[in-house]
């Protein structure tokens, strides 16, 4: 005949606890990470004799929802996304993307007259960039990917009409898209993939002829 063992109340939250104790005991670490500045500058530039910009701001930068989490973001499919819940933001995307977008046309503009916008240390600014991220992770497919869009505005906001270089079409707002292969399969590979796709937006960024950061000799 078999007999149930019935265990006394505390004796039973105490081997409840025990267990929760061992479970959580054999959790993997959790990692964080950050973007990183990649670009290297400055741009050459043709002199000209136009008065070139001499204070840039960049924002608002917002970037889709589904990237505000704390996790790093993958695309298992088209329509399917994959959240490391081990590997993690350190700061929240956004805000880190925007300030290393900052710092790599920082270094491309060979000047240290460009802002977060908005901020309680800009000063009054030539022109204004203002980006909305619509993707930025690792693709199904293996590599990163960043779309974005983003437009160029005077000091009061109103948009201007700008043109990148190789395109014959004045536009107020442009378009970005790119992709950078993972060298390698680890979370930190991944994310120096991503970081070297906000540089290669800030380059596109400083081609637009309204981006000048010195004066036309």
């Amino acid at each position: 005949m078999r007999r149930t063992l019935f265990l006394p109340a505390p004796w039973s939250a105490l081997v409840v606890a025990w267990i929760a104790i061992a479970g959580c005991g054999s959790s993997p670490p959790t990692y964080f990470y950050l973007l990183s500045a990649q670009a290297e500058g400055p741009l050459a530039r043709a002199g000209g004799s136009r008065e070139r910009a001499r204070v840039i701001a960049v924002g608002p930068v917002e970037l889709p929802l589904y990237l505000d989490r704390p996790q790093i973001v993958s695309r298992s499919a088209s329509n399917e996304l994959r959240l490391a819940e081990f590997h993690r933001w350190a700061e929240p995307l956004e805000e880190n993307f925007a300030n290393v977008l900052v710092e790599n046309l920082t270094r491309l503009a060979g000047s240290e007259n460009v802002y977060r916008f908005p901020g309680l240390d800009t000063p009054p600014v030539d022109a204004r960039v203002a980006v909305r991220v619509i993707r930025f992770e690792r693709d199904a497919s293996g590599p990163c990917v960043l779309v974005a869009r983003w437009m160029v505005s005077d000091a009061g906001g109103a948009p201007q009409l700008t043109v990148k270089r190789g395109d014959e079409t004045p536009q107020t707002a442009h378009r970005f898209e790119a992709s950078a292969p993972v060298e390698g399969e680890s979370p930190a590979a991944v994310v120096a993939a991503m970081s070297r796709l906000v540089a290669d937006f800030a380059r596109a960024i400083c081609t637009t002829e309204v981006i000048r950061f010195e004066k036309g000799k």
